[in-house]
């Protein structure tokens, strides 16, 4: 599923590609007399961006004429086109907020990413059509700063020499506000569309890579960030990045974590304390299809995507969610194919989890010459705090007449390691049973049916599984399904997974 990672990866960064380049440094040179407005205007500008790059080699160069700014934001990373940078034209407004009225990238451009371990270079070229970025925004997030950008006909070539890949997208939207609490505190909300995707990826061997997707909808939300330790997280990180360059790399190998990456870490985790409150993103895409090799085919309706994460007190939580609807492949057996799930969502969940308690378990896992299998129980430990949950708050599986729901928890066992409860239902097995019964192609599913069912426990027309994994051993409804394992040491999976 590499391709769909990198469908993933760029509707993420795409919807940020305007906001992304605008990271500018605080130490610009300005006319004397416009040297307070000339800083407020930068600090608007590094604020949408997330400053998230690094500075640019050269400082961004502000010129005004009456109440009307211009900043040029030179773009030395890019290979083309000559002296490329970002175009921005701004009018002050009350209260120190800036309308930004125009802002512009390069329409087209190249980037050149050296190789490593003896790799070639990576060349990445890019086109829009038309672009149009605006806002208005307060840099002291006094008042609720909003923005919008929209890019059509987008284009990216990379030439890679194992897989160079070709992406273009019809028209890609985003818009979004900013605000704070007045005590450094920082709260953002984001939405993003992107339509008409097409993505080809030429492998060196084999046969292309080709899908296409009708739309992407993505939006996203930070609640509480702390503006100071944010900025305080992004040095530490910047860096670890240049400590590891000092590093010798060996290929096929991790990169060895030296004591002053230790240190940095640790630094890291110090300060992630009481960084934000929450954090959500949720992206769905619709009628994607794909061509892979060996002319296998397919087309999904819809997957979502969904993560957020939250701190409530002295405790953390989060949750992932997927799911999937209308799917259809060719690779499945056409005695098969009407029994492939059509609908698939999966919520796994963590709450109540102390937030000291975890990070000294990160501490722990820093340290050097770790015990691995201490730290599985360190870990483990932790759901045996008041509230702690861990698991599968929905699980549902939906193929022809058969709807199969359930939830998991994970406990923690007094030896260390971990135990499952499982709950499982299903609705329509009977009716499932009967369409397979009369399918004489598809007789092989119905020996695990009966198995299944036989197992299960009847509850009017719906089955159901309690199940509990412990020490080794699975039990279905009361009924032990194994034995401990030879020499009597309890297992820490469940069998079909050893």
């Amino acid at each position: 599923m590499t391709p769909l990672r990198t469908l993933r990866a760029t509707l993420l960064a795409a919807p940020l590609l305007g906001a992304a380049l605008l990271a500018v440094p605080a130490y610009a040179q300005t006319d004397q007399a416009q040297t307070g407005q000339a800083a407020s205007l930068l600090d608007a500008l590094s604020l949408i961006s997330g400053r998230m790059l690094a500075p640019p080699m050269t400082a961004p160069e502000v010129t005004h004429d009456g109440d009307k700014f211009h900043v040029h934001i030179p773009l030395p990373k890019l290979s083309s086109p000559p002296n490329a940078a970002i175009e921005v034209t701004a009018n002050p407004l009350a209260s120190g907020v800036w309308e930004i009225t125009d802002l512009t990238l390069p329409p087209a451009g190249a980037l050149i990413m050296p190789g490593t371990d003896g790799k070639p270079s990576t060349s990445l070229r890019y086109s829009i059509g038309q672009q149009n970025v605006h806002g208005r925004i307060d840099p002291t997030l006094a008042v609720p700063s909003p923005y919008a950008m929209a890019f059509s006909d987008i284009a990216f070539h990379v030439d890679n020499p194992e897989s160079p890949m070709d992406l273009s997208i019809g028209q890609l939207t985003g818009e979004g506000t900013i605000s704070g609490d007045g005590a450094g505190h920082m709260t953002t909300r984001s939405h993003g569309t992107a339509d008409n995707w097409h993505i080809t990826v030429t492998p060196k061997t084999g046969e292309p890579f080709i899908a296409t997707m009708r739309s992407v909808e993505a939006t996203s939300g930070i609640d509480g960030l702390d503006r100071a330790r944010a900025d305080h997280l992004r040095e530490l990180l910047r860096s670890v990045q240049e400590t590891r360059k000092d590093t010798p790399h060996e290929p096929g190998k991790p990169d060895p974590m030296t004591p002053a990456t230790r240190e940095k870490l640790l630094a890291m985790l110090d300060a992630s304390n009481g960084l934000l409150s929450a954090m959500k993103v949720d992206e769905t895409f619709h009628g994607m299809h794909f061509q892979a090799t060996g002319n296998n085919t397919g087309d999904i309706g819809e997957i979502r995507f969904a993560m957020a994460t939250q701190a409530t007190g002295d405790r953390i939580g989060g949750h992932f969610a997927i799911g999937l609807k209308d799917m259809t492949l060719t690779a499945v057996p056409p005695q098969f194919a009407q029994y492939v799930p059509h609908r698939v969502n999966i919520d796994t969940v963590i709450s109540g989890i102390p937030a000291e308690a975890l990070r000294h378990v990160l501490r722990d896992a820093l340290a050097e010459g770790a015990d691995p299998a201490a730290l599985q129980s360190e870990a483990i430990a932790l759901l045996n705090q008041p509230g702690a949950h861990a698991g599968i708050d929905t699980l549902l599986v939906e193929s022809g007449p058969l709807l199969v729901q359930g939830t998991a928890r994970v406990k923690a066992l007094p030896d260390g390691t971990a135990g499952y409860d499982v709950h499982l239902t299903a609705h329509g097995m009977d009716a499932m049973l009967a369409l397979i019964q009369g399918d004489p192609k598809a007789q092989q599913i119905m020996p695990m049916l009966f198995m299944a069912k036989g197992l299960g426990k009847a509850e009017g027309d719906t089955m159901v599984w309690d199940i509990d994994f412990a020490d080794g051993v699975a039990t279905v409804n009361g009924v032990p399904m194994g034995q401990h394992p030879p020499g009597g040491k309890p297992g820490t999976r469940p069998p079909m997974n050893r």
